[in-house]
């Protein structure tokens, strides 16, 4: 009796994560072999590239934005729900203040890859990186795209 009680028990476990592991296993596979599989962190997310279509004049505007509303709390993100109605029109997830002068939308992120909306010195204290509105995206090596200076 007891061998086919464990028998029972080893079945009642083994079939449900069989079943399970066929289900999971392509996917799991599919990340295994591309850890970004369906995930677009780059210059080809439709976010850098909705971003690269934002006219200058809005550039402008939200340069100008960020500066009315300084000074920004360091090392704080700030959701885009806390955020003045002039930031609503635009499609991001959260406002980083970084460091002083260079705030950042960040419009997506997958894993440690991030697409970002940079904008810097409109506090005046950002001598390095000057006044700028700077598209950056990727990990590590982030590659940027300057998309509006005065």
């Amino acid at each position: 009796m007891r061998g086919r009680t464990k028998l029972a028990i080893g079945l009642a476990v083994a079939i449900p994560i069989g079943f399970l592991a066929l289900a999971v296993g392509p996917m799991f596979l599919a990340v295994a072999l591309d850890p970004h599989a369906g995930f677009v962190c780059d210059g080809d997310s439709p976010e850098a590239a909705a971003a690269r279509l934002i006219p200058s004049a809005r550039l402008e505007q939200l340069f100008l934005d960020v500066r009315a509303n300084a000074p920004w709390e360091a090392a704080r993100r700030y959701p885009k729900s806390e955020l003045p109605e002039a930031f609503q029109d635009l499609e991001f997830v959260s406002l980083h203040a970084e460091v002083p002068g260079s705030i950042h939308l960040h419009l997506r992120g997958c894993f440690d890859h991030h697409v970002f909306l940079e904008v810097h010195g409109a506090d005046g204290t950002n001598k390095y990186r000057g006044e700028q509105i700077v598209l950056t995206y990727g990990e590590f090596d982030e590659a940027e795209e300057v998309l509006w200076t005065p």
